[in-house]
């Protein structure tokens, strides 16, 4: 179809679409446009997706996502269910990579708040949730965006099925050019997996004062943008790097260290003393400073402090000034940084009497870039059907609120589940427990109130609930199906939980 304002080359964009779609049209190299009465190999490698299962394609993401976003600069944390899965340390330790699951956070158009698993992670500690997490500025997270979400499940997919179609008893049932084809296909795959996994997780929330909108917490986001995501496929940790540095937000060993005055005025530094470890630990603390990675950056600008004359470094016996030569900066509790009026107020410097001898001059700093190995989440899947009626199924899934209800719903269509009956859900952090009572009904308000007086009398709590909700005549197990639990209760619960479910497969 043509007309006056057609641009013309929608054709060949049609054509070229059309050529990689087609199913039933003639693949072997040079052939015209014709079809044929049997399907081609695009056709082929279709019906091999529907095959692959959903528990295949999970597992095989998640791994990818693991081995993308791993480095040996950040510790990676992936898939974590709630405070307690992403260690609060000072000392040695890495800055944390805190990469989201993409069934329990993603962000859609503008992002005007910080989602709540995020906050709670980045706000608190320990196996309760009730521990102020301390290290705030030691910690980056990165989720998904929700427009890409099933692109990555689908270049995943198509990795599995090429896969399996590879094989050499596969391989040899198609003609000679669709085996190169497929060869081809197969090779450039995973490639393309790694893209649409960088590309989906896009979505970084890092320490700052620039608070996002009204959110009254100090975190700011920046998106990555989508083209810089494919120059480096399976660099994900790398991509973050890049955009933080950009940012200004990260410091790596290489990098010049900020303006003595300035972390002087914005640390307890100005009052006139601390100690070393003190000091590097405001880097881990205040998310008005940089992340450091390593302590080469901090033990530069200290050095930088003493010989431009606003720091004064003494340990032991050792005094280190402006002039003097260049001394080894050690971090513990027994080294102290002052600042040069301080030190002068205080008669410390210049240093009365004779000069004491200096120790030989030495390079570097204490620290490294070593830590803990990244704490993956473990992915746990339902359970198989239980005894009675063979049409009512039981499924089960641990993980983020929002997660464990779309993977007890990915769990029921695989069983061929028409509706879900009945859902069970347990809460164990107690203060989402608690506004999940909100939504229950007026009937769990005296219980609501006896609990929170409990809990505030209490020296140490532990709280876990038990939500039992029946739907009549029960929820979808359709791509919808989920909304309407997780529009009504994820804004309550976004930490770790259990839902189990009951579906049945009739209609």
């Amino acid at each position: 179809m043509l007309g006056p304002a057609t641009d013309l080359s929608f054709v060949d964009e049609a054509r070229k679409k059309f050529v990689t779609e087609s199913a039933y049209l003639d693949d072997r190299p040079g052939a015209p446009l014709r079809f044929l009465a049997e399907a081609n190999l695009t056709q082929i490698v279709r019906r091999e997706e529907r095959n692959v299962d959903a528990k295949e394609v999970r597992a095989q993401l998640n791994a990818g996502i693991r081995r993308i976003f791993e480095g040996k600069t950040l510790e990676a944390v992936c898939f974590p269910g709630g405070p307690h899965d992403v260690a609060d340390e000072a000392g040695e330790s890495r800055p944390k990579l805190v990469v989201v699951s993409y069934d329990a956070v993603w962000l859609e158009g503008t992002v005007d708040r910080v989602p709540e698993l995020i906050k709670r992670i980045y706000s608190h500690k320990g196996s309760d949730g009730s521990a102020l997490r301390l290290c705030r500025n030691n910690v980056v997270f990165v989720a998904a965006d929700d427009s890409r979400r099933e692109e990555m499940r689908d270049k995943v997919r198509r990795r599995l099925a090429l896969r399996e179609i590879k094989k050499p008893e596969r391989l040899k049932e198609l003609a000679d050019h669709q085996q190169d084809k497929v060869r081809e296909w197969a090779d450039r795959s995973e490639t393309d997996e790694a893209v649409s996994i960088q590309q989906c997780y896009r979505h970084v929330f890092y320490p700052s004062r620039n608070r996002i909108g009204e959110s009254g917490i100090d975190l700011a986001h920046t998106a990555i943008d989508v083209a810089s995501t494919s120059d480096r496929p399976g660099a994900g940790q790398k991509q973050v790097i890049r955009v933080l540095r950009d940012l200004g937000k990260l410091r790596l060993p290489d990098d010049e260290p900020d303006s003595p005055a300035y972390v002087r005025d914005r640390t307890p530094l100005r009052k006139g003393e601390m100690t070393t470890r003190a000091l590097r630990n405001e880097f881990r603390r205040d998310p008005s400073l940089p992340i450091l990675v390593g302590d080469e950056v901090f033990v530069q600008g200290v050095r930088t402090g003493v010989e431009q004359g606003d720091y004064v470094y003494r340990s032991g016996e050792l005094l280190y000034g402006p002039g003097d030569p260049s001394a080894k900066i050690r971090i513990d509790e027994q080294s102290t940084v002052l600042t040069m009026a301080y030190a002068k107020n205080k008669g410390v410097w210049p240093r009365p009497g004779k000069k004491p001898e200096e120790p030989e001059e030495t390079e570097g700093g204490a620290g490294g870039d070593q830590g803990a190995p990244g704490t993956d989440a473990t992915d746990q899947e339902g359970a198989s059907d239980g005894p009675g009626d063979p049409s009512v199924r039981p499924f089960e899934a641990e993980a983020p609120f929002r997660e464990a209800v779309v993977r007890v719903w990915e769990q029921a269509r695989g069983k061929g589940c028409r509706r879900i009956e009945k859902l069970d859900i347990r809460v164990f952090e107690a203060d989402e427990a608690l506004r999940v009572m909100s939504v229950v009904g007026s009937d769990a308000d005296p219980v609501k109130e006896f609990l929170q007086s409990q809990m505030r009398a209490a020296t140490s709590t532990s709280l876990e609930v038990r939500y039992e909700l029946a739907f009549h005549p029960g929820l979808t197990t359709d791509e919808d199906g989920p909304k309407m639990v997780l529009e009504r209760l994820s804004r309550f619960v976004s930490g770790s939980t259990v839902v189990s479910a009951t579906g049945t497969e009739e209609g």
